[in-house]
């Protein structure tokens, strides 16, 4: 082996010597002949190495296309370089400058598509390359045709200064050609970048050359012009190894490119690989597969299939997938089914299947390819769930209820009742104890229905404080006792801090002439109906869980309701006032303080005198509680009361400053009930003094702080401490 690498040596080295030799004799006798056959070879290189350029489109080797189309422009202006040379006599009327500029056009052309092509890892468009290309040509034809261009020979003196400068700059270039191949070495084969890098090498020599020549027919210009041929022929060699010869090198390097992409996306995508044999055993799985199933490889192969890896209550399905495959009945692609995990973890697949059958039409193989879409059925069946639940309670939610709706209106589920609910107090719960009480109630109230129902029942919460429940093939007999079971659960709960209260209606549809719809009407109506018939006991149940609240919050506070509303009692009883207006002063009696459940406990409990700010900050308990009656329905009536239940008489109280009778009524007679209460007991900032005491203070504050006939009736009244 050796010694014939030695021969093939030997042999290259004998016929380069050959070459070079014949041509330097045929240069000094007959320097056109020389100068046409280097030409000619020259220009036949550049259009083979096109040639094999775009042959070798298809592997992709952008790189090589652009070098190829390139070098068909190279060749065009060679050839004309060729055919006006001095001597050919093809053309006349030009002098040795011509050829001359042809040739240095094609040095530019070429050593700056040599340096383009050194980057290696470029794409490129071959069309607008060739584009480009033709383009430059057009512009630089018109320059020469019309004199722009420069000149780069003169008679009788020889090169130019721009031809000189010229050749230096190409060698230049050629120069940063030679150093972007060494960067990019690693991209292309190794003799292949050996060849490159001594054509470029030799392509500078013979620039050096084309520097030095006086003379047309000079030595310089016949060395130089075999140097060309040299390189000339080392691209061509370099090409049609990269091209021709090895072109299984870059489809192999493009093919292991593209395994190793998807060797990495099978590793790392979802997706499981089988095939089974006629019998259903499993001839291959990879590593993906074992990875979603958790056995190895070893576990897997030879095994049945639906046997070893389906649960039971899915294998009798598939088994009759498989039965029909093997009678050629289906060629069903496409399933999803369950397999078990070797944890025992049940993992749903979608499968793809391809089916192998022989020229008689049996089953050979089927090609399965698994995603494991487990996670995105989760995850459907929690969007679904989400779709048709409300999110706080658990419960069905309105587009749940409108479609069992449409699905109920039929005859089989006569008689169909519904019962419509509506929370009380809901929004006073929210304003004053916060929404996470309110979420609570909510929460309470739906747990509460779940426990009064049947199964079958469709419990829903229908948004807000309102909750419907369908019950198909029950009578409203049995439905008014559900809504009993409901109210009677209710009322067992404790005040925490509000007893839960619901208003309910029942209707029931009993024909199928009946609208539905109309029906939902009926139970809502009966909802609001009832809604005020129970209102006193709402009332009932609000006022004394806020009263409770307040308790809670200040230990002085329970007992100074108790002895505010007693003084109530006898106020309104001597001023002989209406009914409502009664009943208003013993609510606002109790609740005149409700916005305090707003005010800090560092601030309400402080054991000594309140700072400038923390008062102003406690002054507006009386705006907290007048948002927090005005909210609620039950309490509205005395809002204004407790707005302005700390106003005085001059008009120097908080919070709007009203005086005289711009202040309601109940505020009054609360602002003077409340001080003597105040004044007349222990606080925390502030000693108890006796009720002679206070009597004497309140007479002091008529006309300033209270109103002076109000005053005059508590002392006339009260002419003994209550207690």
């Amino acid at each position: 082996m050796d010694n014939l690498k030695i021969n093939i040596k030997f042999r290259h080295i004998f016929w380069w010597t050959l070459i070079i030799t014949g041509s330097l004799y045929l240069g000094v006798h007959n320097f056109l002949l020389f100068h046409l056959l280097v030409e000619l070879f020259s220009i036949l290189v550049s259009y083979c190495i096109t040639i094999v350029a775009l042959n070798s489109f298809e592997t992709g080797n952008q790189p090589l296309v652009f070098l190829g189309i390139a070098y068909a422009f190279i060749g065009g202006w060679d050839l004309l370089h060729l055919l006006t040379y001095k001597g050919m006599n093809i053309f006349s009327g030009y002098d040795a400058d011509l050829p001359t500029q042809f040739w240095i056009i094609a040095r530019y052309l070429e050593s700056i598509s040599l340096f383009i092509f050194s980057f290696l890892n470029i794409n490129y468009n071959r069309k607008k390359v060739a584009l480009l290309y033709l383009l430059i040509t057009l512009i630089l034809m018109f320059s020469i045709l019309y004199s722009i261009f420069p000149t780069c020979y003169i008679e009788g003196q020889g090169l130019t200064t721009f031809k000189i400068i010229s050749e230096y700059l190409i060698i230049i270039i050629l120069l940063g050609t030679i150093y972007n191949f060494q960067k990019n070495k690693d991209v292309v084969d190794q003799d292949v970048f050996k060849l490159l890098i001594w054509a470029v090498i030799i392509t500078i020599l013979s620039e050096l050359f084309f520097t030095l020549y006086v003379d047309i027919y000079g030595i310089t210009i016949i060395l130089g012009h075999i140097v060309k041929l040299i390189s000339f022929y080392l691209i061509l060699i370099a090409l049609i190894r990269t091209g021709l010869r090895k072109p299984y090198k870059l489809i192999y390097t493009r093919f292991k490119e593209e395994k190793e992409k998807l060797h990495q996306y099978l590793n790392q995508a979802e997706v499981l690989f089988l095939v089974l044999n006629e019998k259903g055993s499993v001839e291959f799985i990879n590593n993906k597969g074992c990875e979603i199933l958790g056995y190895s490889r070893e576990d897997v192969i030879g095994k049945e299939w639906i046997e070893n890896f389906v649960p039971p209550e899915e294998r009798f399905m598939l088994k009759e997938i498989f039965a029909q495959y093997l009678n050629g009945d289906t060629d069903l692609d496409m399933n999803i089914n369950l397999v078990i995990t070797k944890s025992g973890e049940k993992k749903k697949i979608e499968w793809h299947n391809t089916i192998i059958r022989n020229a008689r039409g049996e089953l050979e193989k089927i090609i399965c390819s698994g995603r494991d879409t487990t996670r995105e059925s989760e995850l459907e069946e929690q969007i679904i769930y989400l779709d048709y639940h409300d999110k706080l309670t658990g419960l069905h939610n309105r587009n749940f209820f409108e479609k069992s709706m449409k699905r109920l209106n039929r005859s089989m589920h006569l008689p169909v009742s519904i019962i419509m609910g509506d929370v009380n107090g809901l929004k006073m719960v929210n304003d004053v104890f916060g929404y996470e009480e309110g979420n609570k109630t909510l929460k309470l109230i739906s747990s509460i229905f779940l426990n009064s129902t049947r199964e079958e029942d469709i419990v829903t919460r229908l948004g807000g404080d309102e909750f419907a429940i369908l019950l198909p093939n029950t009578d409203e007999k049995a439905a008014i006792k559900i809504a009993g079971r409901i109210k009677i659960a209710c009322n067992r709960k404790d005040q925490n801090p509000v007893q839960p209260s619901i208003a309910l209606g029942v209707a029931t549809r009993t024909k199928m002439d009946q609208n539905l719809n109309e029906i939902l009407k009926k139970a809502e109506d009966r909802v609001y109906k009832n809604k005020l018939i129970d209102d006193s006991s709402i009332r009932s149940n609000l006022v004394s869980s806020l009263e409770k609240t307040l308790a809670e919050r200040d230990y002085i506070t329970e007992e100074h309701i108790r002895r505010v509303k007693k003084l109530a009692m006898l106020m309104g009883e001597s001023l002989e006032l209406t009914e409502n207006r009664y009943n208003e002063l013993l609510l606002i009696a109790g609740l005149h303080d409700l916005g305090k459940i707003g005010i800090p406990d560092q601030i309400l409990k402080k054991p000594g005198s309140l700072t400038d700010e923390e008062w102003e900050i406690m002054k507006t308990h009386s705006q907290i509680g007048f948002r927090i009656a005005e909210s609620s329905p039950q309490l509205s009536s005395v809002a204004r009361g407790i707005l302005h239940h700390h106003e005085r008489w001059d008009g120097a109280g908080y919070p709007d400053g009203l005086k005289g009778k711009e202040i309601p009524l109940i505020s009054r007679v609360v602002s003077i009930i409340d001080t003597y209460d105040v004044i007349t007991h222990d606080r925390p900032y502030k000693k108890a003094i006796s009720h002679q005491e206070a009597i004497k203070e309140l007479k002091r504050c008529a006309s300033s702080q209270f109103d002076p006939e109000l005053v005059q009736i508590f002392v006339n009244e009260y002419s003994v401490e209550v207690k």
